[in-house]
């Protein structure tokens, strides 16, 4: 569902306050590069790492695991991106 948000810092503010501490927060997230985010051609936004861990930060989230994945294929391509596992402390 990433995909088709952008800034993601009302969805990472809500997920934090909805959490418990040690609740957790698995997502994927399409690679993007030398932006924080971007909208792309396909209409699907891509998320830089750095900035999925500076957001989450941020919003009181910690990082606990990340991989790299492809996240689903575009037209017989495969599309990179990124695993996320976040948890609130």
């Amino acid at each position: 569902m990433l995909v088709y948000i952008g800034d993601l810092t009302a969805l990472f503010t809500t997920t934090a306050a909805a959490l418990r501490p040690g609740g957790v927060f698995l997502f994927s997230a399409e690679a993007a590069q030398n932006h924080d985010y971007i909208l792309l051609p396909t209409q699907r936004f891509a998320h830089a790492m750095q900035y999925l861990e500076r957001i989450a930060a941020a919003t009181g989230l910690t990082v606990r695991k990340t991989q790299a994945a492809t996240i689903r294929l575009e037209k017989g391509q495969e599309v990179p991106g990124h695993l996320v596992l976040v948890q609130k402390v």
